[in-house]
């Protein structure tokens, strides 16, 4: 299936057309601030194939969306740096991806805001997973940008996140206390997001504070689920077990209860709509909530205080934004940001995890920027 997924999505690759591509970006982002999106990172990948065409309708969407949705992109490289898709090592092949992403960087000043790679698309096994990831690392630190890194996406490969910790640890430019020489618009430290992280659904709960916490303690490090991925896409050698079990899914809840540190740093998130990687959804990050509430069986009042809060405040975190630029909570304070979204028809808290109305008023800086209703006609009812 997700061999499947890499091998049409490359072909269809070979016919993007930037027109097509900016009207299709245009009809997401109005979706998502329908929603009550108000910032979003955007991964604009960058490979042989399109070169530069996706980084550059994310450039344009950027500028036009500017007064009502903060896109925060993202140079992707889905494809491996290390070895061909899904083939064999070419020096050719790694030369120039490295050349392509660079001036990538380099096209994108002052409207990217990191870098990323999928390690797991490397078909050279341990060392070529973590050259990749050092590379991205290095090339962050370079530019002084973020890094973004999807990680452990197939639970029947070796983890390979203590090992990107240990890479993170490396590098102070990504420690909480240790701002780099190196930023760009001067704001420190950079900072480390991890998407899929499937493989920390493996772990025993009390190993979480005592490994995983401690090998963060200190890191820009941010962890997002990516439920509607995770629960749709089935690796061809991942075990059955797996795979019929709630389990695969990275359990946020199980992560924040067990590690203090790392309470903030967790969020959830939609990743891909309407592809060969999720084909359902609609981009709507509340309509993870009460999906989230089913599979991790957990309803009560805490946690879903904690599934709103991975999707709004914490979410906004792991997609760059710093204190200063967005709420610290739920219950807004004198002075924050005024980006918010009103829920129409919801009269009690709770309702926005169990399950959020469709109607919602989006303000962006105190403004409203989007809007939808709900009309409602039932034949026989009265008023």
């Amino acid at each position: 299936m997700f061999h499947e997924a890499v091998y049409k999505t490359q072909e269809a690759k070979k016919a993007f057309d930037e027109d097509d591509l900016l009207e299709r970006g245009r009809q997401l982002i109005r979706a998502s601030i329908s929603h009550g999106v108000t910032t979003m990172r955007a991964h604009v990948e960058v490979d042989p194939v399109v070169k530069f065409k996706c980084l550059n309708v994310g450039i344009r969407l950027k500028a036009e969306f500017s007064d009502t949705c903060d896109i925060r992109l993202v140079v992707f490289a889905q494809d491996p740096i290390f070895s061909k898709p899904l083939g064999h090592m070419d020096q050719k092949w790694t030369e120039h991806m490295m050349t392509l992403l660079e001036e990538a960087i380099d096209r994108g000043d002052g409207a990217v805001a990191a870098i990323g790679s999928a390690p797991y698309v490397e078909m050279g096994g341990k060392s070529h997973e973590l050259a990749n990831a050092t590379y991205i690392l290095d090339l962050a630190v370079k530019h002084g940008l973020d890094a973004d890194f999807h990680l452990d996406f197939d639970l029947s490969r070796e983890s390979r996140f203590m090992n990107l910790l240990d890479e993170v640890r490396k590098r102070p430019q990504f420690h909480c206390r240790d701002p780099p020489a190196l930023r760009r618009n001067f704001v420190s430290p950079l900072r480390v997001t991890l998407g899929h992280c499937r493989t920390l659904s493996r772990i025993d709960p009390i190993r979480i504070g005592s490994s995983i916490s401690v090998a963060a303690e200190g890191l820009e490090v941010y962890i997002v689920g990516l439920p509607n991925s995770d629960m749709y896409m089935k690796h061809d050698r991942e075990p059955s077990v797996y795979r019929e079990s709630y389990r695969t899914v990275l359990n946020p809840l199980n992560l924040e209860a067990q590690s203090s540190f790392l309470r903030g740093r967790i969020s959830l998130s939609v990743n891909n709509v309407g592809n060969l990687f999720t084909p359902q959804g609609d981009g709507d990050p509340l309509a993870l909530l009460p999906m989230c509430v089913g599979v991790f069986q957990n309803a009560k009042e805490n946690s879903l205080a904690s599934l709103i809060r991975m999707v709004t405040v914490f979410a906004a975190s792991a997609a760059g934004l710093r204190p200063r630029e967005h709420a610290a909570d739920l219950m807004l304070q004198p002075g924050e940001p005024a980006d918010l979204v009103i829920l129409d028809g919801c009269t009690d808290w709770r309702m926005a995890a169990l399950s959020p109305p469709f109607a919602r008023v989006t303000l962006k800086g105190g403004r409203v920027v989007g809007k939808r209703k709900v009309e409602t006609w039932v034949e026989g009812q009265s008023g």
